[in-house]
């Protein structure tokens, strides 16, 4: 006697049920990448290493080469300059360097132009504490944090707040002036902060 085939409907997935399922797929690795962004302060932890990695250079290119006025900004409209290639924080360095005037002969400052380097985006937000108050470094022009070293022992020359593109600001402290500073970096749960030891000139991360 012949066995019937038993007959089955099994066509596998559709077109649109594979994109439905693909796209629930993304959008759950996308809630945990969040979620462990959150949870590590990850952007806030690359920003403060990327600062922490201009104020060495900085510092070394003052003792070396040459003059470096150092500013952390926030720029909010990137189609404005010809360097900026998306929204967010900032460090320009405006560079300089001494030549003899050929009149008078006297040292006169040269500028060897400038530059910049992206930190980080606006969900990363940074608070300046000195002895006084504290200052945020917000997406607002002219609202940066800036910094020079001394050629000579790679001291702070200056700390200054109200920082522009240009570096201009308001002077904090300066060597003869010294006081505790700190620049605070927070994203999700965490903040990572960096402590400005203005008697050495160097710095310190602290999680």
């Amino acid at each position: 006697m012949r066995r019937k085939r038993a007959i089955t409907d099994n066509k596998g997935f559709s077109l649109v049920e594979l994109i439905v399922i693909i796209a629930i797929m993304a959008l759950m690795v996308g809630m945990g990448t969040l979620a462990v962004s959150l949870l590590t302060g990850s952007e806030a932890k690359q920003a403060c290493e990327k600062i922490s990695a201009q104020l060495n250079e900085a510092k070394t290119g003052s003792m070396s080469r040459y003059d470096e006025d150092m500013n952390i900004v926030y720029v909010d409209d990137p189609s404005a300059y010809d360097w900026a290639d998306k929204e967010g924080y900032y460090v320009v360095k405006q560079l300089y360097t001494f030549t003899k005037d050929a009149t008078t002969k006297k040292p006169v400052v040269m500028s060897l132009g400038s530059e910049h380097r992206y930190i980080c985006n606006s969900r990363v937000s940074m608070v300046f504490t000195y002895d006084g108050g504290n200052y945020s470094v917000s997406p607002v022009s002219g609202n940066g944090v800036g910094f020079t070293f001394d050629r000579a022992t790679g001291l702070y020359k200056d700390v200054r707040t109200g920082c522009g593109l240009d570096g201009s600001g308001d002077v904090i402290f300066t060597t003869v002036d010294a006081q505790p500073v700190s620049l605070e970096m927070t994203s999700g749960l965490r903040t990572y902060k960096i402590n400005f030891i203005s008697e050495t000139g160097k710095h310190t991360i602290e999680k």
